[in-house]
């Protein structure tokens, strides 16, 4: 089963050098403040994967939910489990679960929506695009660049609402000409998570196939 390309919410550490830091303004690291101290993060989003050389563009609805590092996520008919080190992805259609374990490695910019949490400050250089009105918001425009050589993705955009302090629209631009664009329709912090909902539960989808790739 091919792997899933999943959001993440481009987040980064307000201790990124000075220099590389200077033109940023407050509103970001007040936004970055909020993201990083929300005990869990819900959101409904569209993601449209856009190869423009090949003329594709495919859109999905999900939603996921963030706790620290796990997660669940819904789209494109899989439900996705993560609880910090087993991956269940779950295909409701064909009843079937694939588990494996997470190593922490990014192939994409999407593959694990809560690692980009993780030593973001070692991760990027930023710099502070604009702020443009659109339907009566005020948004902030930033853009990121992967320190890494290796990296996937050349460059990330982020556009978040300068009242709410809530993203609205993240581009992952990939070195392979592909990109993954995310509008975020609904974002709420700190809403309820216990930790069993990022756990699949095998015994309760009679007659499933499991794939156990652990």
């Amino acid at each position: 089963m091919r792997s899933l390309m999943l959001f993440v919410f481009a987040l980064l550490s307000v201790n990124l050098v000075a220099q590389e830091s200077q033109d940023v303004p407050q509103t970001f690291w007040d936004f970055s403040s909020k993201m990083l101290e929300a005990s869990s993060i819900n959101a409904t989003f569209s993601l449209t994967i856009e190869n423009r050389q090949e003329n594709v563009a495919n859109t999905q609805q999900g939603e996921i939910l963030i706790k620290g590092n796990k997660y669940l996520l819904k789209i494109m008919g899989m439900e996705v489990y993560f609880d910090g080190s087993t991956k269940w992805q779950y295909i409701g259609e064909a009843n079937e679960v694939t588990i494996s374990t997470s190593g922490g490695e990014l192939g994409s910019p999407l593959d694990d929506p809560a690692g980009i949490f993780r030593d973001y400050e070692s991760r990027f250089k930023v710099r502070f695009i604009s702020e443009t009105t659109v339907k009566n918001r005020t948004l902030v425009e930033m853009d990121f660049y992967p320190k890494a050589l290796d990296s996937p993705y050349v460059s990330v955009k982020l556009r978040f609402d300068k009242v709410s302090l809530e993203p609205v629209f993240i581009r992952y631009h990939g070195k392979d000409g592909t990109s993954y664009i995310v509008n975020i329709s609904q974002f709420k912090t700190n809403v309820p998570a216990p930790d069993g909902t990022f756990t699949f539960d095998i015994s309760t989808r009679k007659g499933i196939e499991v794939i156990d790739l652990r």
